[in-house]
C-alpha cells in the first residue's frame, strides 16, 4: 500500500479486504492491482468509506422476472475489464455485463459493455445494453458520483485484439459492432456528449 495513504483509510481498507472474496490470490476474477489506488481516490474525493463499501458489495440490486441485476457477480462467464461490474444474470448464468472503475472528479468510467452471443432482453423498447446503462446511472447517482464516461472504441485495445476468436469470427463485423456500442450508442441514445479528440464520451448528472 502506498505510503501517502492516510491512517484512517489504511485501517478501514485493511478491514474491508478481509471480507472480499475476490481480493486474495487464487480467487476467481481477482481484483486487479489498481484496487487500492481506486479505493483511496474515492476516499479522498468523498471522505466517506461507506461509498467504497457499497462499490464492493456482491448483491442482487433488482429482479426483472427470471433475470436479476447483480452488482459484482464475477462469474467465469466474462473476463471483467475493471474491478466493478453490474450484470444481468439468468438461472445463475451471467448473460451481460457492464464493468467500470472510479476516476477523478467523482466519475465512473465504463470500459466494458458485453453480452453472451444471442442474448436478447428487452423491456419497454430498452435493450440489455440500455438497461445496464440506465441502472449504472441510477447506481452512480445514488452513491453521489457526478459523472459517467465511456472509453471510445478506438482507445480500447479489444477492438484490435478481441478475445475468444472462433472459426467464424469476422474482424470487420467485430470492429463495426465495437464502434456502434462504444461510440454511436452513447451519443445517439444514452445522452453522453463527445468532444472531438477526447478519449471518452461523457455524461453528467
Amino acid at each position: 500500500m502506498r505510503e501517502n495513504f492516510d491512517r484512517v483509510f489504511v485501517e478501514k481498507f485493511r478491514m474491508l479486504k478481509k471480507n472480499l472474496p475476490n481480493f486474495y490470490k487464487g480467487s476467481s476474477q481477482k481484483l486487479n492491482d489498481n484496487f487500492a489506488n481506486e479505493s483511496n481516490l474515492v476516499w479522498r474525493e468523498f471522505n466517506n468509506f461507506e461509498i467504497i463499501e457499497a462499490l464492493n458489495q456482491r448483491k442482487v440490486l433488482k429482479n426483472y422476472g427470471v433475470i436479476s441485476l447483480v452488482l459484482n457477480y464475477n462469474s467465469k462467464g466474462f473476463l471483467r475489464d475493471a474491478n466493478y461490474s453490474l450484470s444481468l444474470v439468468k438461472d445463475g448464468v451471467e448473460m451481460a455485463i457492464i464493468s467500470f472503475l472510479p476516476v477523478e472528479n467523482k466519475t465512473l468510467r465504463i470500459v466494458q459493455i458485453q453480452g453472451q452471443k444471442g442474448f436478447k432482453f428487452d423491456i419497454e423498447n430498452l435493450s440489455w445494453k440500455d438497461i445496464l446503462i440506465d441502472e449504472l446511472k441510477l447506481f452512480a447517482y445514488n452513491l453521489g458520483f457526478k459523472n459517467l464516461e465511456i472509453l471510445r472504441a478506438e482507445e480500447n485495445y479489444l477492438i484490435k485484439f478481441p478475445r475468444a476468436v472462433g472459426p467464424d469470427f469476422d474482424m470487420e463485423e467485430h470492429k463495426k459492432r465495437f464502434l456502434y456500442i462504444y461510440n454511436v450508442l452513447p451519443v445517439r441514445k444514452w445522452k453522453f456528449k463527445y468532444k472531438k479528440g477526447d478519449f471518452y464520451s461523457k455524461f453528467s448528472f
